[in-house]
């Protein structure tokens, strides 16, 4: 095993989510017993790719939590991981009854929406309550609706903003922004809410009236495209907890976490944050591709009817590379895909999206400004 690589094929192993444990554990104890690297190194890569928190639940699961630890992880490194995948199961929790105050608002404003993609779908489904981390509530919404999504999202405790990290405070719009944001991209600037919480400061809702990337030689739809076929999907958090929300078809959120890395790949932005491709949109896709049943052949349809099959390809093509499972496998089949990426090329940054393409320069820095939150 390359040194080099180590970190990132133990991180992938441990997001794996397709052998039986016993497998699993037996090759998760050999990378950790011939790992060779910064424990350090391998904590920030977890925690860029956003698969912290799964790797260590899945290291609980398997009962190996102490093979790390006798491996050489510093316990003082050992006990911020641990220490930061409780204050994540508390925000995902925080999230969840966000969620139901947005629902509430929402509907109370007679706001036509739905949950986008991302946690909120996924967890309990795709993967153990905490495994995950939910960094914000990913909404779509009509712009028809703007001024009832404001007022709605106002009774929920929400409002647009920017964090300030030095004043703990939420910073209004800067002047004239909300109007660039509207001629400009796929919805409206974060909403922020201010938690009354010891460790959790404030959570984040984005609403989005386009799906797809309004970048340069992007491809997107109206959001009404997928709310004409949304369905309803019961939230349960804890005990007592439980709501039920409106959310996508089973295939058009396959589609939208197809779309999720191939907007990676596409809009230059996430290439100035340094966000240009994470290990958890592989997984996202790949459990919810193995999870759900619906029917293969009406992904390659739904996108083409919406002008995605060429994205959709490509996603699944990139998730062919590193999880290909059986159901994986017919997607790719199916979409005609013909060539897989290598994980050498994906770790590098991920492939133009099939036919190769001249990244814009992006606007979003000059217009916005640095990223907080």
């Amino acid at each position: 095993m390359s040194t080099d690589n180590a970190p990132l094929e133990l991180l992938l192993a441990l997001a794996d989510h397709r052998q039986d444990a016993d497998t699993t554990r037996a090759d998760i104890e050999r990378l950790i017993a011939t790992a060779d690297f910064d424990w350090g190194q391998f904590f920030a890569l977890a925690l860029f790719h956003k698969v912290a928190f799964l790797a260590w639940t899945r290291l609980w699961q398997l009962q190996s939590l102490e093979t790390v630890l006798s491996a050489g992880m510093p316990l003082l490194l050992f006990n911020h991981w641990t220490q930061l995948h409780r204050v994540n199961e508390c925000r995902t929790a925080a999230q969840f009854e966000a969620l139901r105050a947005i629902s509430q608002g929402l509907n109370g404003a007679e706001v036509r929406w739905m949950v986008g993609k991302g946690g909120p779908l996924l967890l309990g489904t795709c993967y153990p309550p905490g495994a995950r981390k939910m960094y914000d509530l990913d909404l779509l919404a009509g712009r028809d609706d703007l001024d009832a999504i404001v007022s709605g999202m106002g009774d929920a405790g929400f409002s647009m903003g920017y964090w300030s990290p030095d004043k703990t405070t939420i910073d209004p719009l800067h002047t004239g922004e909300l109007r660039n944001w509207l001629l400009h991209s796929r919805g409206l600037p974060n909403f922020l809410a201010l938690q009354d919480d010891p460790v959790i400061d404030y959570l984040v809702a984005q609403v989005q009236f386009r799906v797809g990337s309004t970048a340069t030689g992007g491809q997107s739809v109206a959001a009404e495209r997928l709310l004409d076929v949304k369905t309803t999907t019961t939230m349960t958090w804890g005990v007592g907890t439980s709501f039920s929300v409106p959310s996508p078809s089973a295939v058009d959120l396959c589609i939208q976490l197809a779309l999720h890395i191939a907007r990676e790949t596409i809009d230059p932005e996430h290439s100035e944050w340094h966000m240009s491709w994470n290990i958890i949109k592989l997984t996202d896709l790949a459990r919810y591709v193995d999870a759900t049943d619906f029917e293969i052949e009406a992904l390659a349809s739904r996108s083409a009817e919406l002008g995605f099959r060429e994205q959709v390809r490509y996603a699944i093509a990139a998730v062919s590379a590193v999880f290909p499972s059986e159901r994986v496998s017919k997607a790719a089949a199916v979409l005609g895909v013909v060539s897989m990426p290598t994980l050498a090329e994906l770790s590098q940054e991920f492939l133009a999206v099939a036919d190769a393409r001249t990244r814009s320069q992006s606007t979003w820095t000059t217009m916005v400004g640095v990223k907080t939150s």
